[in-house]
Order: C-alpha cells, then sequence, then structure tokens
C-alpha cells in the first residue's frame, strides 16, 4: 500500500497541542526538581513569597509541620522521621526546621531549613545545602529519590501553607497539585477556585490557567471568547504559554476570525519570550505551507529543528517524517527512523502513529515490519489521555488501537488474540 505523506497531513502532526497540557504544565513543579536531578543540592530550593505576606505565625509553622507529617506518613519511602521546628525566631529573625529520616533502606539522613526573613519583610523557605552530619544526602547510595521526594513535601507543604494565607503565586501552585492528583486526592473543584482566585489578584499563571479552563471545558463550560479574554491578560504581564495559545486562536480562527498575520506575531512573541518550542513548530507549519507568509521550506526546516531541540515531541516527529519524504531536506530514512523513534519517548497516541504506521505500512521506501510497527502503536493506543489532551492525540489514539486490533486478529507483528483485537477495536478516546 503505497501513501503519501504530504505537508499538508504533516501540519496534522505538528499542530498536535491546540489546548493541550504543554511542557510547562510541570511549571508549578519548580526548578527544585531540575536541580535536584543534576544533583545540584545547593541550589535545591528557594522560595521567595511577596511582600504581600509579611508575617509567618506560630499556627502557619504547626500548618506547615503536620502537611509535612501527612505527606511523611503515607509516603512508602519512609519507615521513621521526626519534625523538629523552632518555637520562636532565632538571633537572626528567622525560623529553623528540621526533618531526620530513615528511609526504607535504613538510611539516616536530615533535612535542615530555614524559614528566613527577607530585606523587604516578606519570607524565603531555604533549605541548606548539607545534612546534620555534614554529608551531602546525594552522596549516599540510593538516597537520591528518597531526599528529592522529602523535598517534594517540603515544598509542597510550604505551597499550601501560603495559599491558605491568600497568596497567588502559592494558590497556583497549589491548584497544580489538585489538578493532578499529586499528593493530594485529584480535585478539580478546588483547582478551579484557587486558579480563580489568583487571577482576580493578577497572577500571570492563574490568569492562564482560568483562560485554559474555558478552552478546554475543564470544570467550566467551553467559552473561546472568555479563554481569549484571559490569555490576553497573562499575555501582557509576560506570561509565554499565553502568547502561544493566542497564537493558535487566531491560527485556527477559535474565539476569534482566523488571522495568519496575527498569528504569526504571538508566535513570534513566544519565541521571543522563551523560545516555545510548540510556537516554533506552528510558525513552521506557516512557512511550509505558505501560511501568511512567503512559503520558505528551509526556514521551515530550521523552525521545526529548533522545536525539536527544545524537546518538542511532535515537532520530532514531523522532522522524522521530512527526512523520510525527502521534500524539504535530503531524503534519509535511517535519521528519519531515528528522529521518529525519539519523538516517541513521551508515548503520545500521534507520535507513536507516525512511526508505527510507516513500518506497518512501508511507506517512502521503509521495509513493512510487523513487529515494530505493532510496538509502537499499541504504546499510542495505550497512552492515557486527559482533559486537556488535544484532538490530534485523541484521533491518534482511535487510530492506533484500530491497527493493533488488526494486529491481534491477523497475527502480525504479535500472536493471534481475538479478545484483544475485540478490545481494542471497542476503545474509546478516553
Amino acid at each position: 500500500m503505497n501513501i503519501r505523506i504530504n505537508l499538508t497531513i504533516l501540519s496534522a502532526v505538528i499542530l498536535t497541542l491546540l489546548t493541550a497540557c504543554e511542557k510547562n504544565a510541570n511549571d508549578a513543579v519548580s526548578d527544585i526538581y531540575k536541580a535536584a536531578d543534576k544533583g545540584d543540592y545547593s541550589e535545591i530550593l528557594k522560595y521567595i513569597v511577596p511582600d504581600s505576606v509579611d508575617n509567618i505565625s506560630k499556627d502557619d509553622i504547626e500548618r506547615f509541620s503536620s502537611l509535612m507529617a501527612e505527606q511523611l506518613e503515607t509516603s512508602p519511602l519512609y519507615s521513621n522521621y521526626q519534625i523538629e521546628i523552632a518555637d520562636e525566631l532565632n538571633d537572626a529573625g528567622n525560623i529553623q526546621f528540621k526533618v531526620n529520616t530513615v528511609n526504607v533502606d535504613g538510611i539516616n539522613f536530615t533535612e535542615e531549613g530555614t524559614l528566613k526573613k527577607g530585606k523587604k519583610g516578606n519570607w524565603i523557605l531555604v533549605l541548606d545545602k548539607e545534612d546534620n552530619n555534614g554529608i551531602d544526602p546525594y552522596s549516599v547510595e540510593n538516597s537520591k529519590e528518597k531526599t528529592t521526594e522529602l523535598i517534594r513535601i517540603i515544598n509542597y507543604a510550604y505551597d499550601m501553607m501560603m495559599a491558605s494565607k491568600g497568596e497567588p503565586k502559592h494558590q497556583v501552585k497549589a491548584a497544580i497539585y489538585y489538578y493532578n492528583g499529586v499528593l493530594v486526592p485529584k480535585d478539580d473543584k478546588r483547582y478551579f477556585e484557587l486558579v480563580s482566585s489568583a487571577a482576580k489578584q493578577g497572577d500571570p499563571r492563574g490568569l492562564f490557567e482560568v483562560g485554559e479552563s474555558y478552552a478546554i471545558g475543564d470544570y467550566v463550560n467551553i467559552d473561546d471568547k472568555k479563554a481569549i479574554e484571559y490569555w490576553l491578560q497573562a499575555a501582557e504581564k509576560g506570561n509565554a504559554t499565553a502568547l502561544n495559545r493566542l497564537g493558535k486562536a487566531y491560527y485556527n480562527g477559535r474565539g476569534t476570525p482566523q488571522d495568519y498575520a496575527k498569528a504569526k506575531e504571538w508566535f513570534e512573541k513566544s519565541i521571543e519570550k522563551d523560545g516555545n518550542s510548540n510556537s516554533c513548530a506552528l510558525l513552521a507549519v506557516m512557512y511550509g505551507e505558505g501560511q501568511g507568509v512567503q512559503k520558505d521550506t528551509k526556514k521551515a526546516i530550521e523552525l521545526l529543528t529548533k522545536s525539536s531541540d527544545n524537546g518538542e515531541d511532535h515537532a520530532t516527529a514531523a522532522l522524522g517524517l521530512q527526512y523520510i519524504m525527502g521534500d524539504y531536506v535530503e531524503k534519509d530514512i535511517n535519521k528519519g527512523l531515528e528522529l521518529l523513534d525519539k519523538a516517541t519517548q513521551s508515548g503520545a497516541p500521534l507520535t507513536c502513529y507516525s512511526i508505527g504506521m510507516t513500518y506497518f505500512y512501508g511507506l517512502e521506501g521503509v521495509p513493512k515490519d510487523y513487529a515494530k510497527a505493532f510496538y509502537y502503536l499499541k504504546r499510542g493506543a495505550d497512552f492515557t489521555l486527559n482533559k486537556r489532551t488535544d484532538y490530534e492525540d485523541r484521533k491518534a489514539k482511535k487510530e492506533c488501537a484500530s491497527l493493533v486490533a488488526t494486529c491481534y486478529k491477523k497475527g502480525l507483528g504479535t500472536e493471534i488474540n481475538y479478545g484483544e483485537a475485540e478490545k481494542y477495536s471497542k476503545m474509546k478516546d478516553l
């Protein structure tokens, strides 16, 4: 079966985050995690609370302690712990805390920190560099996972404490915990209450999140115009993802008349702000198709490459398909397949479908390989969707499931299994 993938179809591959939960959705999991992954313990955690919160009471500290204890009790990584928090400010005007833990491997280590008074009267939470015995936990075998988890719990407790005081940035972070069901039961209603409160106080991320909720009908009815209103406010306050969303709105004509010129303007602002990889990918479509700009395939490939290098899986898949087709770059099937495989790391259905169907049908000179096709297609079919998974990935999940059912029914790349074939043929998008 000879199937030709043209750039129009390729555009669908790139346009996969129309309303999806972008990589930045994990912003609430702050630089602390990046630092932890790198082992950069000296920069693990620094949270600055705006001047609107100028004191922390004894009740707050007790709440901070109880929130940490609650999470430590339910964590599978600790067999014992003890939290010590100073009753009064020390000589420097700060509050000290210490968490002594014994993890499931029987390794002891201590996390010390300070609730520190800033120059402007605001408070800063800082984790000290070394433990009580002067041992860097990262140098202790198998302790990194436990240390990272402990830091997450301290982070969570502080966010929750400050959110309860009405501090907008921490309200947004607390909302994301509720939305994802991380460390707390999933609660969409509480999520929307918190981001709405933050938005009313003018917080850029809060404004963006409320706009996102209206765009996808998350706890509220879909209202594209309201989504744009909130994104505009967020964009004016420098939220880069809102800039990206506005570009998509004008590109697709959602909540506003389609306008490629304005779409290009917002995408370029988004890229200028933080190099938004999704904006690069979408702008690549415009140059590749000549949508509102003079057609420039070289520019399209440059933008796809930049987006791919920044970790945009769908752009990586689109770039891989280009190398397989050889339309805008010199044909290189091996490089194309390598890029397609790289794109599937997240397991997103559209990326899995891109390489799965390539092997299934033997596209563009790629030898048919049902075993490989089955592997990738099943990954895409088994991908767990959520409310913020975009339409293209939902559609691709169904396509993957349909081909997986065929594989089970005919024994292509796997053993015949009529029960599994029926299950996948009836698979819904959620």
